[in-house]
């Protein structure tokens, strides 16, 4: 919506004079909840399609990769959800996964497209060398998958990266235009190579085998106590790469 993008403008206009951001901040709110309800929609689109296709999407996914010869492991709180529910974790939207980078190839989202999936956006720094994000989806369910870095020079644990709207932007197409790109985020993490098949409902699906290190650093000592509170702190592993600016290519 052309209106979205002047609110957003006009919201990254206040930023920068303070005293009207007060004043601002009502309109705003109105705004995104009464009027364009497109991410509350979208929400509750995925949630409808995770509670009903999620696992079968997730079969799906892995006997893909599989049969073509690609390891992977769960991510995030997909693992999480692996370890401590043996299946997902209640707020989960959509699905987190591994590769690590010098195992990709262009073939890999072929073989998936072939399964079903579509390609809905791909993140990159610097064409992929530095990093990548593929997002794939199938019945409406996203499987984000997170490409694994050796460490930087200097840096102890390997990395992926996310990736967020730059400086007060309010969305990628505000960044997009204001930036030229998006603002990529290092999260280093204790990542083995070698995998293990745990119980994932009535699935086998691998997770790494240092998982206890990975969800201990990611999550705490306690990540086996569900915690629905839990947000990431201050944490001197992940890391806003300010000097890089991502790529975003998204696929109609």
């Amino acid at each position: 919506m052309k209106l979205t993008k002047y609110v957003q403008d006009l919201q990254l206009l206040t930023d920068k004079v303070k005293f009207l951001k007060p004043l601002l901040r009502p309109f705003a709110k109105f705004y995104y909840n009464h009027i364009d309800r497109g991410n509350l929609k979208r929400k509750e689109d995925l949630h409808t399609a995770f509670s009903k296709h999620g696992l079968e999407v997730l079969d799906c996914f892995d006997k893909t990769m599989e049969s073509n010869g690609y390891r992977y492991s769960l991510a995030f709180g997909t693992m999480l959800g692996a370890v401590r529910e043996h299946g997902f974790i209640n707020h989960d939207l959509d699905i987190d996964v591994f590769v690590w980078h010098d195992e990709y190839d262009d073939n890999l989202i072929e073989c998936l497209k072939k399964a079903g999936f579509s390609l809905k956006h791909t993140f990159t720094v610097e064409n992929g060398t530095l990093a990548r994000e593929d997002t794939i989806e199938k019945q409406g369910v996203q499987i984000d998958i997170f490409y694994i870095y050796p460490p930087l020079e200097g840096r102890q644990y390997s990395y992926c990266c996310d990736f967020f709207p730059r400086e007060n932007c309010r969305s990628w197409e505000q960044s997009l235009r204001m930036y030229g790109g998006l603002l990529p985020r290092r999260l280093e993490i204790p990542a083995s190579r070698e995998f293990v098949r745990v119980p994932f409902e009535t699935l086998s699906l691998p997770i790494l085998k240092n998982a206890h290190e990975f969800l201990s650093f990611r999550y705490g000592e306690d990540y086996m106590i569900p915690n629905a509170k839990w947000v990431n702190g201050e944490n001197p592993y992940i890391i806003p790469w300010f000097e890089k600016i991502a790529d975003l290519i998204e696929y109609y």
